[in-house]
């Protein structure tokens, strides 16, 4: 994002109520570049105070006595997603066990059936 994006995205915060230090907290703590957001709260605040006839915006400085305690995010491990799919999708493991059935369908007829030419022969 740019610094007239971040700018912007301030502004926006700020038009909406929130403090700007608090906005441009947020931002550092979403992962900006801290100098590109105190870059960003400069822009706005020039923007604000050439603007004429309307309210000032008053911010808090960025540096105050109280620092911004950044949100850690916790550590992501990279996994190898793929390892837990399956190796067959839902269709072919359908087709495949469709396989099976027919496969033992036509097993037992050439059983029965060879059982009955062996009856035939055995009885006839």
């Amino acid at each position: 994002m740019t610094v007239e994006d971040l700018a912007s995205a301030l502004k926006n915060a700020v038009d909406r109520g929130e403090n700007l230090e608090r906005a441009a907290a947020s931002l550092i703590n979403a992962g900006y570049n801290s100098q590109e957001v105190s870059a960003a709260m400069q822009m706005v605040l020039r923007m604000s105070s050439s603007q004429q006839g309307k309210t000032a915006l008053n911010p808090l400085p960025l540096q105050t006595s109280t620092p911004v305690q950044l949100i850690q995010r916790p550590q992501i491990q990279q996994q190898n997603s793929f390892a837990k799919l399956p190796r067959r999708g839902f269709k072919q493991k359908i087709k495949s066990k469709g396989l099976v059935v027919a496969s033992i369908a036509v097993v037992s007829l050439l059983i029965l059936l060879l059982a009955g030419i062996l009856f035939a022969i055995l009885v006839g």
